[in-house]
């Protein structure tokens, strides 16, 4: 049975173009080509783009590519996938006696909580009352320590015109006037 990389060597070779070719019309590395066709996947970075590759490549020479990764697949991905939640191990016994869980009375807490939320609602609706009213206070109204001196009105003050550089110019162009006689 041929191997993957046989089939597309074969596929490209019926084709009749060269790895360069091929590399350049799908856009992959003429090394990535090289590596499909000799089944070295060691070349290429990692399984997922041998399957993109494989995919791609098949396309362009006209082969079914699903059958190509179903083989790859099978050949080179692992059989057992690891797990990534570590099992629990055993605690080490260091000779002491097993530790003893510590059990909690939700029952008795409940309670608690019950009797302790109320006023402790109040007391933080009063807190909140207060920032919100010194808060209030201390922006809205005026602290006057001493008279401030009050800067004279800008109407009071004389301003000289500003000087004139030059003359306007004479009109260009004299527009008549009803009622009179241009000379």
């Amino acid at each position: 049975m041929a191997t993957i990389g046989q089939v597309l060597k074969a596929a490209r070779e019926q084709k009749g173009v060269t790895a360069s070719q091929a590399a350049a019309a799908t856009r992959m590395k003429v090394q990535v080509v090289e590596a499909l066709e000799r089944d070295d996947y060691s070349r290429i970075a990692a399984p997922m783009y041998v399957r993109g590759f494989l995919k791609l490549y098949g396309e362009y020479l006209g082969l079914e590519p699903a059958p190509l990764i179903q083989e790859y697949m099978e050949l080179h991905s692992p059989k057992e996938r690891p797990s990534l939640i570590p099992q629990e191990a055993p605690l080490p016994n260091s000779g002491a006696a097993e530790r003893k869980k510590i059990e909690i009375d939700w029952s008795r807490l409940k309670v608690f909580f019950d009797k302790v939320k109320k006023p402790v609602a109040i007391g933080l609706g009063v807190i909140v009352l207060v920032v919100v009213a010194v808060n209030g206070i201390t922006r809205c109204s005026r602290w006057i320590t001493e008279p401030r001196q009050v800067a004279a009105p800008a109407a009071e003050k004389k301003k000289a015109p500003l000087p004139v550089l030059r003359e306007p110019p004479d009109p260009y162009i004299e527009i008549p006037t009803p009622g009179r006689q241009n000379p």
